[in-house]
């Protein structure tokens, strides 16, 4: 990503010389990569959050009436 963000440094510099032929980033935006890690961490923090929630429950155990 931060690559990404670098090639604009090169696409700027090329819009202050007044050549506008590129309109992207030199270098391609890593959408695959990052849907991957966001979707594994998602997935991390769920199971993390089911398994705190669990240790949570048993600890309420037994239900005061």
């Amino acid at each position: 990503m931060t690559s990404h963000v670098a090639g604009f440094e090169i696409t700027a510099a090329r819009w202050e010389r007044g050549d506008f032929t590129d309109h992207l980033s030199v270098v391609v935006f890593p959408a695959g990569a990052i849907h991957a890690h966001a979707r594994d961490g998602f997935a991390r923090l769920q199971e993390e959050q089911g398994r705190l929630l669990g240790k949570r429950r048993l600890r309420r155990q037994p239900s005061r009436r």
